[in-house]
């Protein structure tokens, strides 16, 4: 079954459903989150879709030669974002973790405090200690911030 929900999930299914198939990503988003999620999926390439028409049917052509496209500028902003990312998540404790996957689950803090079996309190000291570490200001913004970025912390 093929997952529809984002483009870095998509390419993981093919690289695992169809090794031989080889993608090129053209894309308007330049942001180093999709770029490094698109590196890591196994993409060849992620190139910008005001690529003029004859540059990108060479990059096309040697896609399919084999190359690899990705130049070291995008690979050094890639290995930058996943750092900054891993060290994020590795500051949070098993606990902070625990309550930002249940934060994400759309519980509200007296769910979360009887998942866990901890007080409110305790609940709102975690929650105030995985929005300094992420450095996020509100619920929503740790949310979008595992949402975007946690996929490869999920358990």
């Amino acid at each position: 079954m093929i997952p529809n929900h984002n483009p870095t999930e998509l390419e993981k299914w093919v690289r695992e459903s169809y090794p031989e198939i080889i993608t090129l990503v053209l894309t308007a988003h330049d942001r180093d989150a999709y770029l490094s999620g698109m590196l890591e999926a196994g993409a060849v390439g992620y190139l910008d879709k005001k690529l003029k028409g004859n540059d990108l049917l060479a990059a096309i052509r040697r896609a399919a030669r084999g190359e690899f496209l990705f130049d070291k500028e995008q690979l050094k902003r890639a290995r930058k974002w996943r750092d900054a990312v891993t060290a994020k998540w590795e500051s949070l404790s098993s606990r902070e973790r625990e309550v930002l996957q249940l934060l994400t689950d759309g519980q509200d803090n007296n769910a979360i405090a009887a998942s866990l079996g901890i007080s409110i309190n305790t609940v709102e000291k975690h929650l105030k200690n995985i929005y300094r570490k992420l450095g996020v200001t509100s619920r929503t913004e740790a949310v979008h911030w595992w949402v975007e970025k946690g996929t490869d912390f999920r358990t």
